[in-house]
């Protein structure tokens, strides 16, 4: 076939503007520290707590409030105790997206256990009950590129339970702009939180995970991203801040310069399914490894001890940075606790110290199989997280928990859970096509 000078003039603009769409893109992320008290989880009678109860009024809906937080564990050593222990953190890392054409902004909870989009509704403040009028709302009368679809949706996220229909629109992330993006365009808005800065959700998982609680089934962004070719690998990278006061940085398409690859750990993705209810979410995102084992160094004050080395073969360790602790079947989280409490004076489980006693805290290593290149080193600097108390002051968090394990036994699966206590320390790598993970000391 014979191309005319035009059609090769127009072929090669094509080329180009397919060449220049691929990109690499960076994104801020900030941490919010919230708050929660112990109280809010004692339960007013057998069946309910004060929160399940308040917040939203119908059976169905306070079993979607339940499940996305269940009440707490007892703790292996003794029960927690409201007095000794009123308040509890959470960290919220969100960055800026916006949706429709002109764009409309809203905040987003960066998460890697999330898919589906969604966002309040301007007709949202229709329902008096709803909690939406405190945040951003798309009004897709605005938008030029929005298109209905009105299928009925709803879901729960993050202690928030929406209901709405579906809507398609433009979404774009920094200079992204991902097409024919389908989300939820919540109508009800009911969150545990209601003042908590966040209106959705920008969800990084690699699968579409297992929820009990949505209706949504459509491609999430971050997979529309990779079908429609936008970036220049299909990989992101991801720096969480480690206090309130410093920015983090989401990189989708590219790994920050200062790396090499040397400096990095790489683990192989698995795809182990689990039918427990607590991790089904987690597991099936698709970020999960191997693991074989976990080993703390000794005390050294007030006197030597030995470490504590503890042996995971048949384990899988799946990542969240919507959990925040280090969740571990009791067995574990007890010998963790023996071996770190008795030096530190805590009973509680999650208990939180002066940030000056992260000196006296020993390593933590984590073992993925395959040998030592595939060894992981925390320093307490790294594995505790920092917040400021409203009654204490600067404290520093213990990260260790059961709490994810509240309903394990023998024969339950062999999962740990490591949150953001553990991702907050590490630069890392999430690449979906090479199907890996990979981790390095921060170089800042």
């Amino acid at each position: 076939m014979m191309w005319s000078l035009p059609q090769l003039f127009v072929l090669a603009l094509f080329s180009i503007s397919r060449l220049s769409i691929t990109a690499k893109v960076a994104l801020p992320i900030k941490r919010t520290t919230e708050r929660w008290s112990f109280a809010d989880f004692i339960p007013t009678n057998s069946n309910e707590s004060i929160w399940e109860n308040a917040l939203i009024g119908s059976p169905r809906e306070r079993s979607y409030a339940s499940r996305q937080f269940p009440r707490p564990m007892i703790p292996p050593q003794k029960r927690l105790r409201a007095k000794e222990q009123m308040i509890f953190y959470q960290l919220l890392f969100t960055s800026e997206i916006s949706i429709g054409s002109p764009p409309q902004p809203f905040i987003a909870y960066v998460d890697i256990s999330w898919a589906d989009l969604f966002v309040p509704s301007s007709n949202c403040t229709l329902n008096p009950k709803s909690h939406c009028s405190q945040h951003r709302r798309y009004n897709s009368t605005l938008s030029e590129t929005y298109k209905a679809n009105m299928t009925s949706a709803e879901l729960s996220f993050q202690g928030l339970y929406t209901k709405g229909y579906l809507s398609q629109d433009t979404v774009h992330i920094a200079s992204l702009n991902i097409e024919s993006q389908i989300f939820e365009e919540a109508t009800r808005f009911q969150a545990q939180y209601p003042n908590a800065p966040m209106d959705t959700g920008f969800g990084l998982a690699r699968f579409r995970p297992q929820y009990v609680d949505s209706t949504v089934d459509v491609k999430s962004p971050i997979q529309n991203i990779v079908k429609q070719e936008l970036l220049d690998t299909n990989l992101f990278s991801l720096k969480l801040p480690r206090t309130d006061a410093e920015l983090g940085q989401l990189t989708l398409g590219g790994i920050d310069s200062r790396y090499s690859s040397a400096s990095f750990v790489d683990l192989p993705l698995t795809n182990v399914a689990s039918d427990d209810i607590n991790f089904s979410r987690y597991a099936s995102c698709g970020w999960q490894v191997e693991i074989s084992g976990v080993s703390l160094q000794g005390p050294s004050f007030p006197e030597p001890r030995a470490a504590l080395t503890l042996d995971l073969e048949g384990y899988t360790a799946v990542f969240s940075n919507e959990f925040d602790f280090i969740s571990v079947p009791p067995w574990i989280g007890i010998q963790i606790q023996q071996h770190l409490h008795p030096h530190l004076g805590l009973d509680d489980e999650l208990g939180d110290l002066p940030c000056s006693m992260r000196d006296e805290l020993p390593n933590l290593t984590l073992y993925f199989g395959g040998g030592a290149e595939n060894e992981i080193v925390l320093t307490p600097w790294q594995y505790l997280f920092e917040v400021n108390d409203i009654r204490k002051g600067r404290r520093c968090v213990l990260p260790f928990s059961a709490w994810m394990h509240h309903e394990w036994d023998e024969k339950s699966p062999k999962w740990i859970l490591l949150g953001s206590a553990f991702m907050s320390g590490l630069y890392s790598v999430f690449d979906l096509d090479n199907e890996t993970i990979s981790f390095a000391a921060r170089v800042d």
